[in-house]
This record gives structure tokens, sequence and C-alpha cells, in this order.
């Protein structure tokens, strides 16, 4: 299996469409956001997501 940080929207055939979706869904849910087309297509792998939660002030690594 790949490692998380490899993992990428449309390349990675375990992160698919539905995959997608599922994840932007998880996402609004947990943090309570509400995500914009653009901000959705931006969040195409596990740094683009990791810096919207930290610019967002969802996220604090230490």
């Amino acid at each position: 299996m790949q490692e998380l940080e490899s993992l990428e929207y449309g390349i990675s055939a375990e992160w698919n469409s539905l995959a997608h979706i599922q994840l932007i869904s998880e996402l609004e849910a947990r943090f309570g956001l509400r995500l914009d087309a653009a901000e959705i297509l931006a969040m195409k792998n596990f740094a683009a997501i990791q810096a919207y939660l930290l610019a967002a002030g969802h996220l604090c690594l230490p």
C-alpha cells in the first residue's frame, strides 16, 4: 500500500473520484467546513489538504 503522503487524486488508483468526494464530505463534517469548487479541486494530495487545514486553523502541527 502506498504511503498516505504519496497518494494523489487522479493519479493514484486508490484515490478516484468517489474516494475524493468521500474524503471531502468527511473533512466538511469533521471540521465544520463548507468547501467551494476551487477548494475541492485544489485538495489533490495530502500536502494540499494539510496546508488548507493549517491555514484555516483546523490543524496544529508540533
